[in-house]
């Protein structure tokens, strides 16, 4: 049982609450009707980025099925066809949205929807791809994914490392198709240290003659100098002693023209 003391202690912090809660809720409607009327504002100026800004920072205090709607259209006129449908199915699946909010709802969504463009990222399977830095999930890799029209970049990352990028710009309605492949590994280099390269064998070439037999052999040498020096000085008393022999030959001989004497005429 509370006692009536800290029932009036409860009672009196439950109201001090309630109040300023009460309070800060009328200061965040009030200041989502500002920004809101901003918005339009705006919209009518063709500050679509400017009047995106307002209507979104207005949601974020009260949601709002009208707020929610100006903003998917300012979205969609900065060419945000994405973001915007995006809005417009949450604005048809709240179950408080007028039907006449859902009309007009029904009909922006056509029109936006319409006007995506597409990409199909060619990649090897299991392979992570981010598209504009948001990764990509394998089951859309190989097949058309809608995207806003514009420029776009394509990265192919393996261990948080990117092995392949490209770029591409797509209209309205178009379609763009991106191939992504991680370079081919790099043959490994044998490791030829000193210790593991052996020499080739060279086999003997059977066109090169072996004249291994007329070449002296280092431990005959010393032998065969005796030898040598006889042969050559008998060959040398062979050709003195023929040579004395054919001289004194040519000297007993009268009739020779280069070692006698010919006298013409009668003899002295």
């Amino acid at each position: 049982m509370i006692r009536p003391v800290a029932f009036a202690v409860f009672f009196a912090i439950f109201l001090v609450s309630a109040t300023s809660y009460a309070q800060d809720a009328v200061q965040e409607v009030a200041a989502a009707r500002a920004l809101f009327d901003e918005g339009l504002a705006l919209s009518d100026a063709g500050e679509w980025e400017q009047a995106a800004d307002r209507f979104d920072r207005a949601l974020q205090l009260r949601w709002s099925a009208p707020i929610a709607y100006n903003l998917a259209h300012a979205q969609a006129q900065r060419g945000k066809l994405l973001e915007a449908a995006e809005i417009l199915r949450a604005i048809r699946a709240d179950a408080e949205t007028s039907p006449d909010m859902l009309e007009l709802v029904s009909n922006e969504l056509s029109q936006v929807e319409a006007r995506f463009a597409f990409v199909t990222i060619d990649a090897p399977e299991d392979s992570v791809v981010h598209l504009d830095g948001e990764p990509v999930a394998p089951a859309l890799l190989g097949v058309r994914v809608p995207v806003n029209p514009g420029e776009h970049g394509v990265e192919l990352r393996e261990e948080d490392e990117v092995v392949d990028q490209a770029t591409f710009a797509v209209e309205e309605q178009g379609v763009a198709e991106v191939q992504l492949r991680a370079p081919a590994a790099p043959e490994p280099v044998p490791d030829l240290r000193p210790e593991q390269v052996v020499a080739p064998e060279v086999s003997p070439d059977p066109a090169t003659p072996d004249r291994s037999w007329i070449e002296p052999r280092e431990e005959d040498s010393g032998s065969n100098v005796g030898l040598y020096v006889g042969i050559g000085v008998g060959v040398a008393v062979v050709i003195a002693v023929v040579v004395i022999a054919v001289a004194a030959s040519g000297t007993n001989d009268p009739q020779s023209g280069s070692l006698g004497t010919v006298y013409v005429g009668e003899n002295p």
